[in-house]
């Protein structure tokens, strides 16, 4: 642990606790039912202004992180989604969305790699992809259904060292399928 925290240029022992974060949030949006309410659009548009963020701190030769605050952030962002009922069986939905999201202040509360501190203003927050989208349908038979979605979420920052194997994480994507049945009240 001590040699992790001087390699980061950090002092000698693991914080004992962290503060609450707060957050201001504006968020203006719009929802609509289109085509006699067989279209369903949602778009917003997002800011945060965010204090005392909390952040991990990885520990790479120890094997665990600690978290702690780390001064001004602030994001942005839009979000879109459709709902539509393309027929009386058949359900298809799609979204996506874009967040921009950085420090708003320069602290050394993160550490230090490659002689620069790890929390600079500008640099993207970890954990937080640019982009997200989603497609999906839902077919419904008599009282069964079967339901399908792919979601693709953009790379992000998974730690804030630069010589971590895990400073840019890839965006992936996932699928789900699932199937039900109604019964009754079940």
């Amino acid at each position: 642990v001590r040699q992790d925290l001087a390699d980061l240029k950090l002092p000698p022992t693991v914080p004992n606790f962290y503060h609450p974060d707060s957050l201001w949030s504006y968020e203006a949006g719009t929802k609509s039912r289109l085509l006699d309410g067989k279209l369903t659009l949602s778009a917003a548009a997002f800011y945060l202004d965010w204090k005392d963020i909390q952040q991990d701190v990885n520990l790479p030769t120890a094997g665990y992180d600690f978290e702690t605050n780390a001064g001004k952030a602030k994001s942005y962002g839009v979000e879109f989604e459709a709902r539509w009922l393309a027929t009386e069986a058949l359900t298809l939905n799609a979204g996506a969305g874009y967040t921009h999201a950085t420090f708003a202040e320069t602290t050394d509360a993160l550490g230090q790699s490659q002689g620069q501190f790890n929390a600079l203003k500008g640099e993207r927050v970890q954990g937080v992809p640019k982009w997200n989208a989603l497609l999906g349908a839902e077919y419904r038979f008599g009282a069964a259904f079967v339901r399908g979605t792919g979601r693709w979420v953009g790379s992000s920052r998974g730690d804030l060292d630069r010589d971590s194997s895990d400073y840019v994480r890839a965006g992936y994507f996932t699928a789900d399928a699932s199937g039900g049945l109604t019964l009754d009240k079940w």
